[in-house]
């Protein structure tokens, strides 16, 4: 940006989140649970 750079972004609607710390991981390993395990085979 100091280079009169633009910046670009990339809007995403899906679940995302930062697994880069322990807690993290495993927040997403229960959110995997709660809202897409029963989802499996219904693709």
């Amino acid at each position: 940006m100091s280079k009169g750079n633009s910046v670009k972004t990339f809007p995403i609607h899906e679940y995302w989140l930062d697994i880069g710390q322990k807690e993290d991981f495993a927040q997403a390993q229960q959110d995997y649970k709660t809202y897409f395990s029963e989802q499996e085979g219904h693709q």
